[in-house]
């Protein structure tokens, strides 16, 4: 029989049971991890694959693109501005409502609404931003977030 002074390393001798033993119970937990672990953190909907979007300007023209990216399940809509604070706290209670249904315990918090467009762009772990303004400023290219070569959406509504 070997015994750890037999190996000339000096460190624990590994022999092929051992190694058969430490390889099937690798095996086992890898085949467990579906079964432990929530599938959202695997597929599609993993929060990996989700961008997140920040919504500058909550009137008529943000509506539609609050809609449609609410529909989706790729994207979440985190955080949301307004010059008028209560309508982008009115989207963010809606915005909270419909991922609260989608979740076990049916509440969701975790989009914020801002009043300053400054504050909605200094914040971290937005990937995208939407602004949908009645004057559609040009792009904020000054700021710290388009320094960081972050994607901004613009869009204007349609007017006289």
């Amino acid at each position: 029989m070997r015994t750890e002074s037999d190996n000339p390393a000096g460190g624990p001798l590994i022999t092929r049971r051992g190694a058969i033993k430490r390889g099937l119970a690798g095996i086992l937990a890898y085949a467990a991890a579906p079964v432990v672990l929530p599938s959202s953190l695997f597929g599609r909907t993993a929060p990996s694959n989700r961008i997140n979007i920040g919504m500058i300007g909550n009137g008529l023209q943000c509506g539609g693109h609050f809609e449609y990216l609410m529909g989706r399940d790729d994207c979440r809509v985190v955080a949301l501005c307004d010059a008028f604070v209560a309508k982008a706290v009115k989207l963010r209670d809606g915005a909270e409502a419909a991922y609260g249904a989608a979740q076990p315990g049916g509440t969701y918090r975790g989009v914020s609404a801002y009043q300053h467009h400054e504050e909605l762009l200094a914040r971290d772990g937005l990937y995208a931003r939407l602004v949908a303004t009645a004057t559609a400023p040009p792009a904020p290219t000054g700021s710290p977030r388009a320094a960081m070569r972050k994607p901004i959406v613009m869009g204007e509504e349609a007017g006289p």
